[in-house]
């Protein structure tokens, strides 16, 4: 089996210390773009988030994360959208950096699904 360069775990891992970190950088109600560039800025240092990756995560905000089609999770939807935000940011960042390629990409996004389904009672807890 191939090592591939993201690792969703770790993201989890650490959620609740970047939910933390995040509120303390924006002094305003927090944005889901507020967890993808904080993803993207843990895998691309020294780049900046440009429009295209915004309007990336916002047509997933408004399509895929949107409180209609997360509303399933109940009172957990935001923390959903959030961890989402986050590793797309994140990928975002790998992609950016040349770390990941088109395919690898998909791959991740496809797979993020699948990682947060097996993941969703943690969510509750945010």
């Amino acid at each position: 089996m191939t090592n591939l360069p993201y690792e969703f775990q770790s993201l989890l891992d650490d959620f609740a210390d970047s939910c933390e970190e995040i509120r303390r950088q924006a002094n305003r109600h927090l944005d889901p773009s507020d967890f993808a560039r904080y993803g993207f800025a843990q895998t691309a240092v020294g780049f900046d988030w440009s429009a295209e990756q915004q309007r990336f995560i916002d047509d997933r905000c408004h399509n895929e994360l949107s409180d209609e089609s997360l509303s399933g999770h109940g009172d957990a939807l935001r923390s959903w959208r959030a961890f989402n935000c986050l590793a797309l940011g994140y990928l975002l960042g790998l992609y950016q950096t040349e770390q990941i390629a088109d395919h690898e990409f998909s791959l991740a996004d496809s797979q993020l699904s699948g990682f947060m389904f097996l993941n969703s009672p943690i969510f509750d807890t945010f």
